[in-house]
């Protein structure tokens, strides 16, 4: 299925084949609830914030529709990895939680507790999400963990995820200028949070912080920051293109 943030979905596709499982995509919430009518899956990777219908509410709506004949495993993915946003998740009627970016043994453990073995699992993923100095340009770990995910014979991956982030992030960057020009802090939150988080899945650390602030201010409904904020941003998505392609090169 078609998504709207290509870098997490290959991403989070690749991790899951690499465990051995199956996956589809779904664009959004409304597109999950519509699949989980027509099939039955192991288990679903809920992004809690996404357009049409976010996390929570497809997912009340999966419990509303399964009633007590059966229970679908719901596993939250989400960027914000804040004290209780586990706890939030739980009582929105989800089965476990995973901050992005995901890393493969945290997924693979969770995964453990709730599906069925690689093999005999489907699986149904929602793919929707200022740096301090010292803060690298470039996670080395994220990196290496997204080597890994290659298969022997196949394209390298990580030139893949490279050429899709780097054709994703422009028109993400062209999108939070126009939300802030406009002055619609609903937007730029929006818009923030998606580039949060395929620069998160990407290594691209200061991108990732940036991004972070100005959902934050976004959120606030304060933008008084933000152009600047948004310069910044501008700046380090150069140098980490510069980066990411020296990676691949």
């Amino acid at each position: 299925m078609w998504s709207d943030n290509p870098v997490n979905q290959k991403v989070a596709v690749r991790m899951l084949e690499k465990l051995g499982y199956h996956a589809d995509v779904a664009a959004n919430g409304a597109e999950a609830v519509e699949a989980l009518s027509r099939k039955e899956y192991s288990a679903v990777l809920m992004d809690v914030q996404m357009p049409e219908m976010d996390g929570y509410e497809a997912t009340a709506e999966i419990r509303d529709r399964e009633g007590a004949s059966r229970r679908t495993a719901i596993i939250a993915m989400t960027a914000n990895a804040m004290s209780g946003e586990r706890e939030r998740a739980l009582r929105a009627g989800m089965d476990d939680y995973v901050s992005k970016p995901v890393k493969a043994e945290n997924l693979g453990a969770v995964l453990e507790r709730w599906a069925l073995p690689p093999g005999e699992a489907n699986f149904l993923e929602d793919a929707r999400d200022g740096a301090p100095p010292d803060t690298p340009l470039l996670d080395r770990s994220v990196l290496d963990g997204l080597r890994e995910l290659s298969v022997p014979g196949e394209p390298d991956i990580l030139a893949e995820l490279v050429g899709l982030f780097l054709e994703d992030a422009p028109p993400r960057l062209e999108a939070l200028r126009a939300a802030l020009d406009e002055g619609d802090a609903r937007r730029v939150k929006e818009a923030a949070h998606a580039l949060k988080g395929s620069s998160s899945n990407m290594g691209a650390s200061r991108m990732a912080e940036i991004c972070a602030r100005l959902e934050e201010a976004g959120t606030l409904g304060d933008l008084i920051e933000a152009p600047d904020l948004l310069k910044r941003l501008e700046t380090e998505f150069a140098q980490a293109r510069s980066a990411l392609e020296g990676e691949v090169s």
